[in-house]
């Protein structure tokens, strides 16, 4: 995905943080965090913009070919989200 989401849905209570690649230190995207603690899964619908592909097994930075996470399905929500493996994104709120 290069640019806007097109299932990106606003959520109420979020802030908006910029998705940071640690191994090139190159911005992945812009997305609704909700709560406070660390970012432990990347949910699809909340991720405004930016260069993530989503139609993968494994989340891959685009820029460095970094491994950054794995897709998983939500149990309770049945809603898609990829689990971020610790130490490879960096979150920085805007």
């Amino acid at each position: 995905m290069k640019g806007k989401n097109p299932a990106y849905k606003r959520v109420k209570g979020a802030f908006k943080t910029e998705l940071l690649c640690l191994a090139c230190e190159k911005s992945l995207a812009y997305y609704d965090k909700s709560g406070k603690g660390n970012l432990i899964n990347i949910y699809i619908s909340r991720v405004e913009k930016g260069y993530l592909e989503f139609n993968k097994k494994l989340l891959v930075c685009p820029f460095c070919q970094e491994e950054l996470g794995v897709l998983v399905v939500n149990k309770k929500k049945k809603e898609e989200a990829y689990r971020i493996y610790r130490g490879k994104i960096q979150m920085k709120r805007i």
